[in-house]
């Protein structure tokens, strides 16, 4: 069974130096399209670019930074959310050498009438690209269960938790990403997946006068609010 992805495109482009824009226009129902340009592995191949979309569909469930129109877009790992509100929306970026990129787009590229264009060459085609199973955004079933609970968490029973609702929902289990206090960490711990696949990653310190709250959202199809909630509870340290 596929992984359903938070994206529907990913292309490896091989591109001369210089200036390039991606242009779009809206469409009926989005006005913005998520987005992640990245130098690409030294293997541009289908196989490569599915190994490559588990650590990408991460990315793509954390934090997004906007661009409106005329902006000038970055190249690494991060999301990039494109506000295409105007007919011909466009956005830039340079490469000072010749370069092999990976996109991954939220939607399919046609449906914006996305193209990119290269400012002596004109447009750019991909080298490989693939249109991967789209996530059930508009299934009536999907919903969202968010906790928030005060203290400090057991990094064990926390990690037996997050393991038992990963092979208990699966692939229902889109995305989920929170700020939890673990004990005898000075940081805020930073958790975010997507299905089978999360990271937990230091953030900032907590501050000394600030208190340890913890908070997670789940967002798949057919899930269980009690269960997650006592489940997430049932991680809180002892008094």
């Amino acid at each position: 069974m596929e992984i359903e992805y938070p994206f529907e495109y990913g292309g490896f482009y091989s591109l001369k130096k210089g200036t390039y824009r991606i242009s779009a226009s809206p469409n009926r129902e989005e006005k913005s399209i998520k987005i992640i340009i990245a130098l690409a592995p030294e293997e541009t191949t289908l196989d490569s670019l599915n190994t490559i979309a588990n650590p990408a569909a991460i990315i793509f469930s954390g934090q997004c930074t906007s661009k409106s129109s005329g902006s000038i877009l970055s190249i690494g790992k991060e999301v990039q959310e494109l506000l295409i509100t105007e007919t011909d929306s466009n956005f830039t970026f340079s490469l000072p050498e010749d370069s092999c990129l990976v996109f991954f787009t939220q939607h399919l590229p046609h449906e914006f009438s996305l193209t990119l264009n290269h400012t002596d060459y004109g447009i750019q085609e991909p080298l490989v690209y693939k249109e991967f199973r789209a996530a059930h955004a508009h299934d009536e079933a999907v919903s969202s269960v968010g906790v928030e609970i005060e203290g400090e968490l057991d990094p064990e029973a926390f990690t037996y938790f997050i393991n038992g609702v990963i092979h208990t929902f699966g692939n229902d289990l889109y995305r989920y990403k929170g700020i939890v206090a673990i004990k005898g960490e000075s940081e805020k711990i930073v958790l975010q997946g997507v299905h089978m696949l999360f990271e937990m990653q230091p953030g900032v310190l907590w501050k000394k006068d600030e208190s340890r709250k913890n908070a997670i959202i789940f967002i798949g199809k057919n899930l269980d609010r009690n269960l997650l909630t006592q489940g997430f509870i049932s991680c809180l340290v002892q008094k």
